[in-house]
């Protein structure tokens, strides 16, 4: 079954529930239920409000956005003298990035349908790139300075932050309809794998930092 989702009016108000969601046939059956029970909530409390909101959390994280911080993190790496932190920033953000692109075509799911409306992206809905994206840059950012303090409440709030901000940007492509829950943890789930794999193999460890200090 496919779940197909109206997303928000052109003028940011929410889908009316006439319009969302209903099912049809596709690949993807075994995510039908729990995209279904996503998207029933999604209806259930999005409001005009929240929805321009989320645009602009969605917004703020566009592809372009994410690449810029891929690169900005690792030029800002280079110039404290961390070449290993900068290699990683593109290793986990931008190569990342182009290997979420990659997974997109590989899978070739439709993103949710806007009845009567031409699709705003032709790009497949699975995984996420918004989502995948944003725990890219936040994971590494957190890990980035978590391994720069010694205090355990830093180490601590920048991971709480990270984990806040990946759910306010998943929650935004939910709550604009341009994607399915399914894309969304996917993208989540992947990236987080990916991004813990090259840090806890080559990122230096704090005691290392503090003796090169």
């Amino acid at each position: 079954m496919k779940l197909t989702i109206r997303s928000p009016n052109a003028d940011g108000t929410a889908p009316s529930k006439a319009a969302m969601p209903h099912l049809a046939p596709d690949s993807f059956d075994s995510f039908a239920s729990f995209d279904a029970a996503a998207a029933a909530w999604v209806r259930m409390h999005a409001s005009p409000a929240m929805t321009q909101f989320m645009a602009a959390v969605s917004l703020a994280h566009s592809q372009a956005v994410l690449y810029a911080a891929g690169f900005a993190l690792a030029i800002y790496a280079w110039k404290r003298g961390e070449p290993r932190w900068s290699a990683l920033a593109v290793s986990v953000i931008v190569l990342g990035l182009v290997l979420n692109a990659l997974l997109k075509l590989a899978f070739a799911r439709a993103r949710p349908l806007i009845e009567g409306v031409p699709s705003v992206y032709d790009t497949y809905s699975f995984p996420s790139g918004h989502a995948a994206g944003a725990t890219l840059v936040y994971g590494f950012a957190a890990a980035y300075i978590a391994g720069h303090s010694s205090s355990p409440a830093v180490r601590i709030g920048v991971f709480f932050v990270a984990v806040i901000m990946i759910a306010l940007v998943a929650t935004s492509r939910l709550v604009l309809g341009v994607h399915f829950a399914s894309d969304v943890t996917a993208g989540i789930a992947w990236a987080a794998m990916w991004a813990t794999a090259w840090i806890l193999a080559l990122a230096p460890r704090r005691r290392a930092l503090e003796r090169a200090r």
